[in-house]
């Protein structure tokens, strides 16, 4: 069945322009045609008319760790390393179950901003009973983290490595990737490090340089050696690597970085809530590094509202630099056709062949501007986008998530676990 999906207007990129009657035909969960709304209605079974919207590619989450929904507000006023002392202590009372409800309210923000997939760094077996559970095409890459510098993941960590061929195919039997996530270079010995790169068909993820104590202390382990420079030697620059955070990098290196199986997920909103820095994307970008966007744990960037981080890695880059070199449509399109592309999914541009993946705007929730396309970014939040759809299907539609239902009990959950201060009746 041929589906149509039509709106004011389209934009196939964020650094496009705006198609005016313009639709959207989708065929078995891909785009098969783009094109005058009067041309394609020829061919279309079932025509879905968005209204007063703009079509526009949705976006994907390239860092998160969307279970820490239950760990909103921790840490207030402390820098990384204290922020983590207090997030492990409290980990430790999320059980299987609270889990399961945290990964869906989490899914469901992520949704509610136009997310459609996202690479999560947390407990794997809730995240997939959530998917699950939900029941829609939600892209989710899983990652399998490794912590061998931390008491009590020592031994699981080892096992991990162990098992992870067996790990990996139950997973991909069920539909998920997925990727192999040292937690840090601080986190992660050497041996475990370099097992871990040797691998092969696996992609990677890696907090990376994320704040100043972080780098002194990697410093004292590897002998004052620079963390892209250890990155080399563990030949972990040759793999499918996303480096979550990479705020304290030396630009002379950021050529080593500048390769198409590596990306820098950008995670503004974190980075300065913890005092990390800011990273220098602006830089990075004109030395051809591929830059994706990254909401991190609810945790420390307190929502999974990629505007957020979208506006504020436009603004922050710009006040940091007094340069303009990054546009808010700029940030936009690494939330959308990078992101996607760092986590293996053909979507993030709307184009025959992609997966039919895109959000709709709604324009009567729009502020008049002179500059449409701009403003989807500056005034962007969860109220103005109206449909989210997946491989031709809705997560959300007319403004209401799909699994509206079992969000709110998820939402319920949640609030007795922290009203409770994490003791679980």
């Amino acid at each position: 069945m041929k589906k149509l999906f039509k709106g004011k207007y389209l934009l196939t990129d964020y650094l496009n322009k705006l198609f005016n009657d313009f639709s959207v035909l989708v065929e078995d969960k891909k785009i098969v045609k783009v094109g005058k709304t009067d041309e394609l209605k020829k061919e279309a079974d079932e025509i879905n008319d968005l209204g007063n919207v703009v079509i526009a590619p949705s976006f994907a989450d390239t860092h998160a760790h969307v279970g820490m929904v239950a760990l909103r507000g921790i840490g207030e006023s402390k820098a990384l390393y204290d922020w983590l002392q207090e997030v492990w202590q409290i980990e430790s009372k999320l059980n299987y179950e609270l889990l399961y409800y945290a990964d869906v309210l989490g899914l469901g923000e992520l949704i509610n901003s136009g997310v459609t997939a996202v690479l999560d760094f947390y407990d794997i077996q809730p995240m997939v009973r959530a998917v699950k559970e939900i029941g829609l095409p939600i892209k989710v890459k899983l990652g399998l983290a490794f912590m061998d510098k931390v008491p009590y993941m020592e031994e699981e960590s080892w096992k991990r490595l162990k098992n992870i061929k067996s790990i990996s195919s139950d997973l991909k039997s069920e539909g998920f990737e997925v990727f192999i996530s040292p937690h840090s270079l601080y986190a992660v010995s050497e041996e475990l490090l370099k097992q871990l790169f040797s691998l092969e068909g696996f992609k990677y993820q890696i907090h990376f340089a994320e704040n100043k104590e972080e780098i002194e202390e990697i410093k004292k382990v590897y002998n004052n050696d620079d963390p892209i420079q250890i990155l080399e030697r563990l030949d972990a620059l040759d793999k499918w690597l996303i480096l979550a955070h990479a705020v304290h990098l030396d630009p002379v290196r950021f050529n080593k970085l500048a390769r198409d199986n590596i990306f820098v997920s950008h995670c503004p909103f974190s980075n300065s809530r913890l005092g990390s820095g800011i990273a220098k994307i602006n830089a990075m970008k004109n030395k051809g590094i591929q830059i994706t966007i990254g909401t991190d744990g609810p945790g420390s960037s307190e929502t999974l509202n990629i505007f957020n981080e979208i506006r504020l890695a436009t603004l922050l880059s710009r006040a940091s630099t007094t340069s303009l070199g990054i546009s808010v449509k700029d940030a936009m399109h690494m939330a959308s056709l990078n992101g996607n592309r760092a986590l293996g999914v053909s979507s993030g541009t709307i184009k025959p062949g992609y997966n039919a993946d895109f959000i709709t705007f709604d324009l009567s929730k729009i502020y008049p501007s002179w500059d449409m396309i701009s403003a989807l970014g500056y005034q962007g939040n969860p109220e103005i986008i109206k449909d989210v759809i997946s491989d031709g299907v809705y997560l959300k539609k007319d403004g209401k998530l799909v699994f509206d239902d079992l969000y709110k009990q998820s939402l319920i959950k949640v609030e007795e676990f922290i009203s409770n201060r994490g003791e679980q009746s």
